[in-house]
């Protein structure tokens, strides 16, 4: 969910060689002739893959907020028993919650072709990285098998067994490993809806249950971890490569070749084992697993490493280009594409989303040239930012997010669940604990121990911008933060009151200005 590739859907194809995922060199290709413009109410910039089950899109939101979507083929949405399916699937991948995993965005399981819309993840996959560059360090390792052990275990608290845990449904972020495409995996207690003795997954990361037909539990993605670790650090899969049919015979039948879990940290290759023990009951929990992959005292995060660091830096810079490109990217010239798949309950309104689409991307598009003209008057002028003017919506504000499913509406300065033009919310910081989110287009910076103007706030922010993520260690309670839309150059001042990173709950109070025209 959120990534490149469609699963292979259960049947026949399970049985052969599996397609992967077909992506551009930086990870974004061009629309091509054809794609549509819409699905649903998200604007469709470039192509993320395909595989089995469909295509994936980059989309973007109302609010600019980019996306993955991901469409069903038209063969399949014509089947009733997979309508039931996806319907079922995205019910229960609504329900998991994490820093771990992308968060489902919306979907239409009742559309002429189904789709579903996830956070966009910009980061290479497991898969391209060990293939690229080699096997991972064993601290990145360890990193790794903590974060996706943790998205396991939100999987898992949703009544879900991902069942297609591979190195291309991980996705490698600047603050962690997020897993992708568990909506795709049958929930727990769907599994009714799935013919017996089909097996869906992928061979080479399934579990001996799981090659065999019997019943699915969570250590069954257990198992697949162990796969995927022993794949990470050292490049091979540990049931070695061949045939399909000689590749379910040993992942039932042998025990992995101990040559394809060295990876020079002892107690990592011992984990590995363990996760890849033949009996469901005899493999560590996701907490256990957790515990063993935690970064031991005195040794470095290893996350992202020299090598991931440019690559996951590649790939922002990779949705920047496609988010600048025009309504129809750089293959169709303006209508080219059809909308397809729009929300049955918003039909009224398709022609305003698509025209207010447009504005987004033409707005986005200039936001380079806004950032210039905002350094240009915070910095050649006096301390007010060169004449620029401000008015106090409102001030003082106080305000509490009771998770990161809720969001500040800073313009109104109201808490709302949803999707709106500029908010605040919270999630995780990758550094152990949570971090104020901040939307694209949006800079911010940390102010210190007291408040500052509206003129002060644009200043720091120009300088010093912060892009992504404001971390709770750097604005704990007490101190003050500055955030700066550079679209229409508003400010907000805000102050922390309280956090809490067990569920990323904050209370803050917020001083909002909006910006006049400068006096010259």
């Amino acid at each position: 969910m959120g990534g490149s590739e469609m699963p292979v859907p259960d049947g026949p194809s399970a049985e052969g060689p599996l397609p992967g995922p077909s992506r551009a060199p930086d990870g974004v290709a061009p629309p091509a002739a054809g794609d549509p413009a819409h699905i649903g109410s998200f604007r469709l910039v470039g192509r993320l893959g395909a595989g089995g089950m469909g295509r994936v899109y980059l989309g973007v939101s109302r609010a600019g907020r980019p996306t993955a979507v991901k469409v069903v083929r038209a063969d399949l949405a014509e089947e009733p028993a997979f309508r039931r399916r996806f319907a079922a699937e995205v019910a229960a991948a609504r329900r998991v919650q994490g820093p771990y995993t992308p968060a489902v965005v919306a979907a239409d399981p009742d559309a002429e072709l189904p789709w579903l819309a996830t956070s966009y993840i910009a980061g290479p996959s497991l898969g391209e990285t060990v293939d690229d560059g080699g096997p991972l360090a064993p601290p990145m390792a360890r990193r790794l098998g903590a974060g996706v052990a943790e998205a396991l275990g939100a999987i898992h608290a949703a009544g879900m067994v991902h069942r297609d845990l591979k190195p291309s449904n991980v996705l490698l972020a600047a603050d962690g490993p997020k897993v992708i495409d568990f909506g795709i995996a049958a929930a727990a207690d769907a599994t009714r809806l799935t013919s017996t003795g089909v097996r869906l997954g992928t061979i080479g990361f399934m579990s001996p249950e799981q090659a065999d037909g019997r019943p699915i539990t969570p250590a069954s993605d257990i198992f697949a971890l162990g796969c995927l670790l022993a794949y990470a650090v050292t490049g091979r899969p540990p049931f070695g490569d061949g045939p399909p049919s000689e590749v379910l015979y040993r992942v039932i039948n042998a025990e992995p070749d101990p040559d394809h879990l060295d990876c020079g940290d002892p107690e990592l290759s011992v984990l590995i084992g363990r996760c890849l023990r033949k009996w469901p009951a005899d493999r560590p929990t996701v907490d256990e697993v957790i515990d063993a992959c935690a970064t031991r005292e005195g040794q470095p995060p290893g996350w992202p490493d020299a090598r991931l660091g440019p690559r996951i830096a590649g790939a922002h810079a990779a949705l920047e280009r496609a988010l600048s490109r025009g309504p129809s990217g750089d293959s169709g010239g303006s209508g080219s594409g059809r909308p397809v798949a729009e929300d049955r309950t918003a039909k009224g309104r398709g022609a305003w989303r698509s025209r207010r689409g447009a504005m987004a991307g033409a707005l986005l598009g200039v936001a380079a040239v806004a950032v210039v003209i905002a350094v240009v008057l915070t910095t050649s002028g006096d301390e007010d930012g060169g004449g620029a003017r401000y008015t106090a919506g409102y001030k003082g504000r106080t305000l509490t997010l009771p998770d990161y499913d809720h969001y500040i509406d800073l313009p109104t300065g109201k808490v709302v669940k949803g999707d709106g033009r500029w908010m605040l919310s919270t999630n995780s910081g990758g550094d152990g604990h949570g971090a104020f989110e901040l939307q694209d287009a949006t800079e911010a910076q940390v102010a210190g121990e007291r408040s500052v103007t509206p003129e002060r706030c644009a200043e720091l922010v120009a300088h010093r911008p912060l892009l992504e993520k404001v971390r709770f260690a750097q604005a704990p309670a007490g101190r003050w933060f500055c955030m700066r839309d550079r679209i229409s150059g508003d400010v907000a001042v805000v102050q922390v009151l309280d956090t809490d990173s067990g569920d990323y709950t904050v209370t803050v109070a917020v001083d909002y200005y909006r910006r006049g025209a400068a006096t010259g």
